[in-house]
């Protein structure tokens, strides 16, 4: 499984880091529900092959897949797995159009990125904010499949930054 499989192919292995994070919640006595209107859409078969899909706001399609209360305070947590580069790294590799989605909601609550990586036995919790400044300092690279523009990450330097 690469970052190059198309969307369909990687979707039917599951969403491992939502159930990482599931686990990390229930390990740390943190409650957490989930948000957004993904699932529904799910359920409706509505994905981006879908005329629906295009026609609703991105800071729809964009939502945080919780909200925690963590620390005091309500938090969006977004959840994101990492793959490996060609030097067995651990990186993130980040869709812009996702970022600036999660920063509409940062308005409303901190969003927080938390990323599995190591096969799902490790994780990092990065703020939304880090992880724009992060991308900066990287260059942007696009999708061939579908030309979105994203940034790589790597685990070890945001591992720094972990909340």
């Amino acid at each position: 499984m690469s970052y190059k499989d198309g969307y369909e192919n990687r979707k039917s292995y599951g969403n491992d880091s939502e159930r990482v994070f599931q686990e990390f919640c229930k390990d740390h006595n943190v409650e957490y529900m989930n948000f957004g209107v993904e699932p529904y859409l799910e359920v409706k078969d509505i994905t981006y092959k879908h005329p629906e899909y295009y026609g609703m706001d991105n800071r729809l399609k964009k939502q945080p897949d919780y909200i925690i209360k963590w620390k005091e305070e309500f938090n969006f947590v977004e959840c994101k797995s990492s793959g490996v580069d060609e030097n067995m790294e651990y990186v993130v590799r980040l869709k812009e159009e996702d970022i600036n989605g999660y920063a509409y909601w940062n308005i409303f609550n901190p969003v927080i990125i938390f990323i599995s990586y190591n096969y799902n036995k490790s994780y990092i919790l990065i703020s939304l904010h880090t992880i724009i400044a992060e991308m900066k300092k990287v260059d942007q690279q696009i999708y061939e499949n579908n030309n979105q523009k994203y940034r790589t990450l790597y685990i070890n330097q945001l591992l720094k930054h972990n909340l």
